[in-house]
């Protein structure tokens, strides 16, 4: 096993996807967890429960009590998939990084939840139901950064169903968005 050491030297010292959009050391560290969480731990089999709320609308809580949604919207004239979680005073969706927690642990369990929900029900859902019409049933998956972009797009192709998906995951000039269309 590589030591973790020797894993920052490597990433610092090579061109990683978006590594070097990183416009912070903050930025940086959280680039490098990701990657790790997603290439080494990342397991949709080990999610929370969710309920579904209807529409192409899921939720969980986590062990910190944060509600989180996975979620279809209509947005900029195309469909996406939106993931995030909710202010605990306002009840706001956040659609930031998860620094909910005030501390550099992070509990796999959401992000594994959020692509299980991506995967086993927010594709399914899109996919199968009429809302919208053959031609036009392409799911775009933006993601706000470089670095949740390269999680994504790792996890995406990792765990989605290939004989039942395209996914193009190149970038579209400063857009990071996945694009997810039906074989």
């Amino acid at each position: 096993m590589i030591k973790l050491s020797k894993l920052l030297e490597e990433l610092q010292n090579n061109s990683i996807d978006g590594y070097y959009a990183c416009t912070s050391l903050e930025e940086q560290i959280c680039l490098e967890t990701y990657s790790y969480l997603v290439e080494f731990q990342v397991d949709p089999g080990n999610h929370y429960d969710y309920i579904n709320g209807g529409k192409g609308f899921y939720t969980f809580i986590d062990k910190n009590g944060y509600k989180h949604f996975s979620r279809l919207i209509k947005e900029n004239d195309r469909w996406e998939i939106k993931i995030g979680y909710f202010d605990k005073e306002s009840n706001r969706p956040v659609y930031e990084r998860p620094k909910i927690y005030k501390n550099l642990e992070y509990d796999e369990k959401v992000f594994n939840t959020h692509v299980h929900i991506v995967i086993n029900e927010l594709l399914p859902y899109f996919f199968e139901h009429e809302l919208v019409s053959e031609d036009e049933k392409v799911l775009y998956f933006p993601a706000l950064d470089a670095p949740r972009y390269r999680l994504y797009r790792i996890a995406i192709n990792k765990f989605v169903d290939k004989s039942k998906f395209v996914v193009d995951s190149k970038t579209l000039s400063k857009d990071y968005t996945i694009i997810i269309r039906k074989v």
